[in-house]
């Protein structure tokens, strides 16, 4: 697209399907003359976690090279590389262009690949449940965020309070509750990965990692996995699925529990001795 001049505001181009619903977003800073924004074929990327804690192996993490001057750092574990993310499957697209206010559309044809060995339903089945999954990363990454959130203030009232010995009980509070916390966020994600440098498979992974490995193996590849986006998903696919879905569920059960009854008891004990609550104000993606 071409410019008289630059825009006030960013670029936006939106890669909407056939249905008018939102595969991409993508943003640039225009200029003068010709400018260009490329989409490479993906959905946008499922929410990634995003780690504000000190793993007490490593508590001074954000002093490292990769997370200095940071206030949050990702989850990595050396065999994954990146978040899966879905391919658009092969048919018709729109374009729609927004320049300071002002709209623009163009129609965007996906052409299947001539050698792939699947049909379009299987393409078209694969990528579903590879956005069933990102959907599922959503919630779980959403969830883990939040507690990251609350965690980071609520690690300040307790370094607070560890320094004063006559709020002892307010202390052993503040630590049951960061505990609490600890076993929701650690149902979602394995604990060993909070070290954001994990080499090893010591460990099973939760759902977190699980969600994403499968997601892997269905769609584009990550790291070790090849990846099958050319092929229908497998019963076993849809069966583990399912029963990662049982499990997030279960902890969404938990979550709602810590939110809504185990954190707001805990702030009203901050407030009968004149701390502030635990605010979860900023948590969101």
């Amino acid at each position: 697209y071409t410019l008289k001049a630059a825009p006030k505001k960013p670029v936006e181009v939106q890669i909407l399907d056939a249905k008018g619903n939102l595969v991409r977003k993508l943003t640039a800073q225009g200029k003068p003359g010709l400018n260009r924004i490329g989409w490479d074929l993906h959905y946008d990327a499922p929410h990634e976690i995003l780690l504000r804690t000190l793993p007490p192996e490593d508590p001074h993490i954000f002093y490292s090279d990769r997370f200095y001057e940071k206030d949050e750092r990702p989850i990595t574990h050396w065999g994954m590389y990146g978040m899966p993310t879905p391919m658009a499957v092969p048919g018709n697209y729109t374009a729609k262009l927004t320049i300071d206010g002002q709209t623009y559309t163009q129609p965007v044809t996906i052409l299947a690949d001539p050698s792939s060995p699947g049909s379009p339903a299987d393409i078209e089945a694969s990528v579903k449940l590879q956005l069933r999954i990102a959907a599922d990363i959503d919630k779980t990454s959403d969830m883990v965020n939040h507690i990251e959130w609350m965690r980071k203030q609520l690690a300040v009232v307790e370094n607070m309070l560890d320094s004063e010995k006559k709020e002892a009980p307010l202390a052993e509070a503040a630590h049951k509750a960061d505990q609490q916390m600890q076993d929701v966020e650690y149902e979602l994600m394995s604990k060993p990965l909070a070290a954001s440098d994990d080499k090893t498979y010591i460990s099973a992974w939760k759902i977190y990692y699980n969600l994403m490995w499968l997601s892997a193996e269905i769609g584009p590849g990550a790291g070790d996995v090849a990846g099958g986006t050319d092929y229908a998903p497998t019963d076993v696919e849809l069966q583990l699925t399912n029963d990662l879905e049982q499990k997030l569920a279960k902890a969404e059960g938990d979550y709602h529990t810590l939110m809504t009854q185990q954190v707001p008891a805990f702030n009203r004990t901050l407030a009968s001795h004149n701390i502030a609550p635990i605010s979860d104000a900023g948590s969101s993606q």
